[in-house]
């Protein structure tokens, strides 16, 4: 009996470190998806706050009939702004983690309502990446 509650304590473990791994990378989103359960508007600032030029080179190309104004259109957006202002690896991890992973953690922690259509997801991230650069970073 003991070998069997051993066995689902380690797969529960794996499931929480993979669960971390996700958040700490930015793809939360595809656990999201992969249990067909409503994406909150965190994980798509969360996708943002992560990824590499690379990755935002991907996601400002939306796949084809993308509604521009919506959801994965404004992520493309997003994205494509953020390639013109950060030209280089270097400058897009200070913008990251200026803006947009303050932004993602508080929230998560409750601190700010999340956004209530696409809109507001352009105007909220565009409001934290305006934000003047604190000494700090």
């Amino acid at each position: 009996m003991r070998w069997g509650k051993g066995r689902r304590e380690r797969a529960h473990a794996r499931a929480v470190v993979s669960e971390a791994e996700r958040v700490l990378s930015g793809r939360t989103l595809e656990g999201f998806v992969a249990r067909r359960q409503r994406v909150p508007a965190w994980s798509l600032i969360s996708l943002l706050g992560h990824a590499s030029l690379a990755d935002l080179v991907r996601l400002g190309a939306p796949g084809t009939g993308a509604d521009p104004f919506g959801w994965s259109g404004t992520v493309a957006r997003l994205a494509r702004d953020l390639l013109r202002m950060a030209g280089d690896e270097a400058t897009l991890l200070r913008l990251q983690r200026r803006s947009l992973i303050p932004l993602e953690l508080r929230l998560l922690g409750g601190e700010l309502s999340p956004p209530a259509s696409p809109a507001d997801l352009f105007n909220l991230v565009n409001g934290y990446l305006d934000r003047p650069l604190s000494p700090e970073v």
